[in-house]
């Protein structure tokens, strides 16, 4: 007997002492039981692991459709230039772009001990590579490895200026493909950070506000909002996040939303609704703020006054008037999500009828003005944004993670290609969907393709009279999107119009399905391959067929899908590099402050203040407290009232309230050479000598160092000469602060040590901020002015009857020469008008002094107005020739708007300024190329202006056109008047150069003047069809004038030119290619 006969028998004796007196029967089914159970969870975890292979395969024959391209773009390539700035995948083992206190850009490696870099190079020579290392990092480079393809290459180690050169020499080879150079660090030093955060952005507050929830993530646009602040959250910020419940706009919130915001976010807050939002529009469109619920400015001045912010997000254009609340700085961002203007005509053009917010150019061009910066969801609407003003706007696009769906087929599914429309129940995906099925079914029926269309989601219900269509499937809404996807071989987006970017195209990238779509519908997306971009419903339909007859085209299709999923990943990440590396444009001051400054009496509180006031104009401020802090609350709150606007409060680990005790106070507690190793472009401002000090590395060391002795030396107990020479020696830079002229300088310190000279001043933040106190003079005076300051004093009352009128302050009627001077009341009297010549201005002035309250003064620059400043000038010069000089321009044209204004108190003085005027009001010292003292006049004074802008290259034309016929207005009723029209020649390069000159003077006035104090008008947005001003654009005026808007809107002026500009201008063909750059 063999042994396997023999095991047999062994274990059948086994089984019948186990068995006993049960039933064969029912153990032996117990037993088949049990081994169908694991077969059949054996055979699913084949089929798991077989569709995890094939989700590798198609990530391979992704990389291979793109391996080509990559070659012959790369082919004979021997040099590449990688800075700090390039994108850099989460893979290469650095951390996001950083600037020291220079301002070089620079990255952190880790948090892993290598970091490496890929690049396309020909690999047929040696290649020789070179890698720059900042002197303060120096020590952690001492034992870099180096290695290529498992090749460990050789470094070798030169100094340069400011910067640690290590060089190496690869190898030639014959392959062709990527190059990586991985590099090891020996000893990683990784400081300690709180939970959850990361190391190299620790710091960074961003506060969101938006109407929309981000909990739960079940739609697209809250999948939006809720990823990019997931993703500023990874990067190391604290999202402090303010919801307006629009769509909840009576009491009562769902708690579970409510939970789950609070729990996501490092804050959250809701900002109570007072008005149900959701109305029809006063006009044929909304205007801007027709939204707006003054409810949000109460929470967000609140929050603003308690806490410093880096950036301010608010999603959506009609929320964009929060904006505006923001303090000066704090980098303000618009997320637009959808371009509103033109929404209305879109869905009427299709027969749907309007829904959601819609508006007109002029409105969202407000909304975009508020910002410093504008995320656009897809590059064909950062355009548009782009053209609405000077702001910079960058494509933020949506991208979901990557989470392949494998495809189940359903029993009744076989033999049938299953194309699926997954969609919400907005009027445009019903409308699409419908003429979809319209388009298509006839289309497979012909070509005898067995195709079933399957749509899912709620747009489902709008779909009803398509429930017994045969060949479309309505499944209604689903539990998961990953339910749909499994359930349908191909997914289709067939919409020839929508609006934004579409979500639901953005989940199929992600899941990894094959996708047929219109172009339309994936405008945003970075598409390559030809059925992501039919034109037509019927294009959509016939790839359908083809791909029915021909299913393995589903492999190369999957895999187009797999890339462009990765494009897309890569625009996130890069949109969002773009976005934080503004945040961090401004230097972090970091200031080490004694406790000094808890005594309300101090001089050294006053110091403190003082170098807040100093350093938040370029930096932003923290004040890092090493020392135990007052025990009572109410001490705490008063040395910091007002200041949360301006810096942050940074503690020491081993002075923070200990566990279960509040601070009371928005705090980060970190140690110094955390604090300023971690910030972005450090400088160390130091007022108190910290023991921290004498323990800086060579990470901390990279900052700029400011101490500020004069007031060491007031602390009682300044630092010896030898620490200061042991501190300022390792530094790469220090200046050495006093604030009197005769100070010594010890000889210790090295030629890089740099002296200042800083007065003292007062400054209390909360009469900035706040306006609560009456104003108050100060004398500050050294010990050898006490004479001056008690004589200055003594005039005291003289003082006050001059300055102090109830509680403001105004300037004096009367200055030494007798000129009229300007008071607040009246500057708030006067409007300057700006724009080119033939530009409209004429006509668009005339409209506005239609107006009761308006006097128009005309052209104040030009010599013929008989109220010009000139004519003014002459006669003032006349009584005293002093003022001729360049030294008196701003006293004497102060006089002369005094001049022009109107004897009604309410009335106001519309004074014309041309672009080519700006540079006629002189300043003694003006330095070449820099901006007119006109401009930095108006600005300071706060006076508001209306800039008329028109598309450059017309205006150009008309004026040329003007000057060669003599045609320069057209009345109304006064054609027989003007002289006859002639064609004319134009100069290409003078059109050119004086296109070029007019975008600079535009783009000099929207720069120069924030949106508060100016109205920018674009002359093509001015007349409707019938030639009327537009209703919008008088009420734009009014609203910003702060008046009813009762213009006269029948223009007085007709266009000179009428006719085409081909048959006006001789060589128009010549000058033809620059009609494009008319913008």
């Amino acid at each position: 007997m063999d042994s396997k006969a023999q095991k047999i028998q062994a274990m059948t004796r086994e089984i019948r002492e186990q068995l006993g007196d049960q039933n064969v029967l029912e153990a032996l089914a117990t037993e088949l039981a049990t081994q169908r159970v694991e077969a059949d969870e054996l055979r699913e975890r084949l089929g798991q692991l077989s569709r995890e292979l094939e989700v590798i395969r198609t990530v391979q024959r992704a990389r291979d459709i793109l391996l080509p391209a990559a070659k012959s773009d790369y082919q004979l390539r021997h040099s590449v230039t990688i800075d700090a700035t390039a994108p850099m995948p989460p893979t290469a083992g650095l951390h996001l772009v950083e600037k020291d206190g220079k301002g070089t850009a620079f990255r952190w490696s880790g948090p892993a001990a290598n970091f490496q870099f890929e690049l396309h190079l020909d690999r047929s020579r040696d290649a020789i590579f070179t890698l720059h290392i900042p002197l303060w990092g120096r020590e952690r480079a001492a034992h870099l490895r180096c290695t290529s393809e498992e090749q460990e290459i050789k470094l070798v180690t030169e100094q340069g200026q400011r910067v640690l050169m290590l060089s190496g020499v690869l190898p030639a080879r014959e392959t062709v493909g990527v190059t990586s150079l991985c590099f090891t660090v020996a000893a990683l030093h990784t400081p300690p950070v709180p939970e959850g955060k990361t190391p190299r952005q620790l710091g960074v507050d961003i506060l969101v506000l938006s109407p929309t929830p981000t909990h739960p993530p079940d739609q697209g646009n809250r999948k939006r909002i809720y990823a990019i602040c997931k993703e500023l959250q990874a990067r190391g910020a604290r999202v402090h996040f303010v919801y307006y419940p629009q769509e909840w706009w009576f009491e009562f919130l769902p708690n579970d939303l409510v939970r789950d915001m609070t729990a996501a976010w490092d804050s959250f807050h809701v900002a109570p609704t007072s008005r149900h939002t959701y109305n029809p529009p006063a006009g044929q469109d909304y205007t801007i703020d027709e939204w707006w619920d003054d409810s949000i400015a109460t929470t967000l001045k609140w929050l603003f006054k308690r806490q410093h912010f880096d950036a301010f997000i608010v999603n959506y254009a009609f929320m964009s008037k929060a904006l505006e609340l923001a303090p000066p700085n704090v980098l303000r961002i618009l997320d637009t999500h959808d371009l509103f203007t033109g929404r209305r005509q879109l869905l009427e053009q299709h027969g749907l009828k309007p829904e959601f917010f819609y508006t007109t150019r002029e409105q969202e061009s407000i909304a975009v003005a508020r910002a410093q910066l504008v995320w656009a969801i897809k590059d064909e609407e950062a355009v548009i944004y782009r053209s609405m003003g000077n702001v910079p706007c960058i494509t933020m696009p949506h991208a979901e993670p990557s989470a392949p769906v494998a495809r189940i087929r359903r029993f009744d599914d076989e033999g049938v290609l299953v194309i699926g429309m997954l969609g919400s129940g907005n009027v445009i995906n019903v409308q699409n969907a419908r003429a979809f099925v319209d388009v298509a079914l006839p289309i497979f029926k012909a070509q005898g393709v067995k195709v079933l269309i399957r749509y899912v989601g709620s747009m489902c219900s709008r779909l009803g009279d398509l429930a017994q269509v045969e060949g479309v499937d309505l499944a209604g809404p689903v539990a998961s999107v990953e339910a749909f996807y499994r359930d349908v071989d191909v997914v289709v987006i067939p919409l020839a119009f929508s609006t934004g970017l579409k979500i639901k195209a953005v989940e199929a990238f992600a899941a990894g399905v094959p996708i047929v779509a219109m172009g339309h519908a994936l405008e945003g997306i970075p598409t390559e391959h030809a059925w992501h971009r039919c034109q037509t419903m019927a294009e959509v339909a016939e790839v359908c067929c083809q791909i029915a007859r021909q299913p393995e085209v589903l492999t190369d299709l999957t895999a187009a899908t797999h890339a462009t999923h990765a494009r897309m990943q890569h625009q996130v990440q890069a949109a969002l590099d773009a976005t934080i590396s503004r945040i961090h444009r401004r230097p972090t001051a970091v200031v080490t402050m004694d406790h000094a400054f808890f005594d309300p009496e101090s001089a050294y509180r006053e110091q403190i203040y003082q170098t807040i006031n100093l350093l938040m104009q370029q930096a932003q401020v923290v004040l890092y407290v090493d020392q135990w802090l007052p025990t009572h609350q109410a001490t705490l709150f008063e040395a910091f009232n007002g200041l949360a606007v301006d810096c942050k409060l940074a503690v020491a680990p081993h002075v923070s309230p200990p566990p279960g005790r509040s601070l009371g106070l928005n705090h980060m507690v970190v140690s110094l050479p955390e604090l300023l190793a971690r910030s972005a472009r450090p400088i160390l401002w130091v007022m108190r000598f910290c023991p921290e000090l004498a323990n800086l590395d060579g990470e901390a060391l990279r900052a700029p160092l400011f101490l500020r002795m004069d007031v060491l030396r007031q602390l009682g107990s300044p630092p010896s000469a030898p620490v200061i020479k042991a501190l300022t020696d390792q530094c790469l830079e220090t200046t050495w602060i006093e604030s009197h002229p005769h100070a010594p300088l010890p000889a210790v310190l090295g030629p890089h040590v740099h002296h200042m000279l800083v007065p003292t001043w007062r400054w209390k933040p909360n009469r900035l901020h706040m306006g609560a106190e009456a104003p108050v003079v100060h004398f500050l005076a050294r010990d050898d002015q006490c004479a001056l300051a008690q004589e200055l004093l003594s005039r005291l009352p003289t003082l006050q009857q001059v300055l102090h009128i109830g509680d403001s302050l105004i300037m004096t009627d009367k200055n030494n020469s007798g000129l009229a001077r300007l008071t607040e009341e009246q500057l708030s009297r006067i409007v300057f008008f700006i724009g080119g010549v033939r530009s409209g201005t004429t006509v668009f002035r005339r409209m506005m002094a239609s107006h009761a309250l308006i006097r128009d003064r005309g052209e104040i620059f030009n010599s013929n107005n008989p109220l010009g400043y000139f004519k003014f000038l002459r006669e003032q010069v006349a009584r005293d020739p002093d003022l001729i000089f360049p030294e008196r321009s701003a006293e004497v044209f102060q006089a002369y708007l005094v001049s022009l204004l109107p004897k009604e108190p309410q009335a106001i003085a519309l004074l014309d300024i041309k672009y080519e005027h700006l540079t006629l009001l002189p300043e003694a010292w003006q330095m070449p190329f820099t901006n007119p003292p006109l401009l930095r006049t108006i600005k300071r004074s706060r006076v508001k202006v209306i800039h008329l802008r028109r598309q450059h290259f017309y205006s150009v034309v008309s004026n040329l056109v003007a000057v060669s016929t003599g045609r320069y207005h057209h009345r109304v009723g006064q054609d027989n008047a003007l002289p006859e029209k002639r064609q004319v020649t134009i100069d290409k390069a003078q059109l050119l150069s004086a296109m070029k000159k007019r975008r600079r003077s535009t783009d000099l006035i929207d720069s120069g003047l924030d949106e508060q104090q100016r109205l920018s008008v674009d002359y093509e947005s001015v007349f409707d069809e019938s030639g009327h001003f537009r209703a919008e654009v008088c009420e734009s005026v009014a609203r910003f004038l702060g008046l009813e808007a009762s213009f006269d809107r029948e223009p007085e002026l007709r266009k000179v030119i009428d006719e085409p500009l081909s048959s006006l201008i001789a060589n128009y063909s010549e000058i033809a290619d620059l009609e494009h750059l008319a913008g």
